[in-house]
């Protein structure tokens, strides 16, 4: 895919993993976007983590635009974050499930929450340097499904529970109730939220609430065919699971750092999301 938004030019190659990494492994996407001067981006929060393999000059992120040369891995947050590059960048781009940092690094997955991690602390920076070495994308994508697996074998780490609750609550769209989820796992309700921040690096009730803001996300981007109207927001509240449209649109605010309902729908932009 390719297009332009303003003065960004970009091009966008999609990539599913395959079906044995999805639980870890949500998609791949080579990049390249090109402008004529500095570009700046908000960029939202998800119920999951973002790798960035770069293969050009550095993205910077957050207020003191520190770079990150080889790439980076964001953990789940609940905040906005601002990235810039000036006239070009090029990369690879791995959404990854909460159960990513726990799953291929390890690692405690609440230590990643809202943080940046440079690959190279993650043991992961060699992937950028053979990367740059390959031809094209496909092998691109062939390599990096490697090194996951080689991750996987690695870690191999019981993630059974935080598999189920994952599981649990996108599929209710971040609205099953947490009494619910501890009575059904058979924990009490401070094992269940340690285990949660442990593997999935949120409490059960902050992973419901990007959940639910990630479905909200994705119905702007459409519910179908383009000529399909939006609903009004006070349906998409009704039908999101938020208390009424106030507590929907309070909830936008803070998790996208003030923009309302209609103003990031002004901002959203289908092709550039991750999938």
């Amino acid at each position: 895919m390719e297009g332009q938004i303003g003065e960004l030019r970009w091009r966008y190659l999609p990539c599913a993993p395959p079906a044995h990494l999805t639980p870890f492994v949500r998609s791949y996407a080579g990049y390249l976007e090109e402008a004529p001067a500095e570009v700046v981006r908000r960029e939202l929060p998800f119920p999951g983590l973002v790798m960035i393999v770069e293969l050009e000059p550095a993205l910077r992120l957050g207020p003191n635009t520190r770079p990150f040369p080889r790439g980076f891995v964001a953990g789940i947050g609940g905040l906005p974050v601002a990235t810039r590059f000036r006239r070009r960048q090029h990369g690879l781009q791995v959404d990854l499930s909460a159960l990513g940092a726990r799953a291929l690094f390890g690692v405690d997955a609440s230590e990643l929450e809202g943080e940046v991690v440079p690959l190279e602390d993650l043991g992961a920076d060699e992937l950028a340097e053979r990367l740059a070495d390959c031809p094209d994308w496909p092998s691109r994508f062939d390599l990096t499904t490697a090194f996951f697996e080689r991750r996987l074998e690695r870690v191999n780490t019981d993630l059974r529970v935080a598999q189920w609750l994952l599981d649990a609550v996108e599929a209710a769209g971040g609205n099953r109730p947490i009494a619910e989820l501890v009575d059904e796992s058979g924990y009490s309700h401070g094992y269940l939220g340690r285990l949660c921040r442990r593997d999935l690096g949120l409490t059960p009730k902050q992973l419901s609430r990007l959940v639910r803001f990630r479905r909200f996300v994705e119905r702007l981007r459409g519910p179908g065919p383009a000529t399909a109207p939006l609903p009004t927001f006070g349906s998409l509240a009704a039908e999101l699971g938020y208390a009424d449209q106030s507590h929907m649109v309070r909830e936008v605010r803070q998790l996208t750092g003030g923009w309302r309902p209609s103003e990031l729908l002004a901002q959203t932009s289908p092709e550039l999301l991750p999938l």
